[in-house]
Formats: structure tokens, C-alpha cells, sequence
């Protein structure tokens, strides 16, 4: 499954912050029951300000911010064809600020 995915999107701020780290866990449906994908193939912790290619001390500022579109290459990885969960926790220095959840199928031809 090598390829590239775009990500955009926008967020409000209620308070600045900094340190912002991205805490991903991945599941997939087998059955009737979600699994939880151990963090061998990839890396569950990503610091967002470098995903973003900006100082590694980066902050937000409060208010809205729009992310333009980001490319990300996906490297070859063993995913099977199935139903999958990706749960992001938004981190700064320890405390949740956020979260997103993305639901999706792989479909390999």
C-alpha cells in the first residue's frame, strides 16, 4: 500500500499551545471485535511541529488556524484488506488538548 495521503484542515484554539504531540492508536475489525495494532510497523508518537516541518519548540497561538493542504508518503506497509479506527490524541506537554477519531477500509486490488 505505498502511496502518498493529503491532509487539510482547520481547528480553534481556546488557549495558545506548545509542545504538541500526536498519540496515535490504530484497530482493526476482525469479526465483530476491534483489535488493537501494536506499534511495531510504525511509530505511535509523532511531534506534530516536525510533521509540519517548523521549529521543534513551535507553539499556536489562541484562536482559529486553517493547516493547508500537507502531502505524507506512505511507505510499503503489511496492512491487509479490512475495516479500520485511528484514534489521534493531541498532546501538550502531557495533557490532552484534542482528539481526532477517522474510521476507514483498505481495499488493496
Amino acid at each position: 500500500m505505498p502511496g502518498g495521503i493529503s491532509v487539510k484542515g482547520s481547528a480553534f484554539l481556546s488557549q495558545a499551545i506548545s509542545s504538541l504531540k500526536a498519540e496515535i492508536t490504530l484497530y482493526r475489525k476482525v469479526l465483530f471485535f476491534w483489535l488493537k495494532i501494536p506499534c511495531v510497523t510504525f511509530d505511535c508518537v509523532y511531534e506534530v511541529c516536525k510533521l509540519l516541518k517548523r521549529d521543534p519548540s513551535c507553539s499556536f497561538k489562541q484562536g482559529f488556524h486553517k493547516f493547508p493542504g500537507k502531502a505524507f508518503v506512505i511507505p510499503r506497509l503489511p496492512i491487509p484488506n479490512g475495516q479500520y479506527s485511528i484514534a489521534i490524541d493531541l498532546k501538550s506537554h502531557r495533557r490532552n488538548v484534542g482528539c481526532v477519531q477517522m474510521d476507514l477500509t483498505v481495499k488493496k486490488n
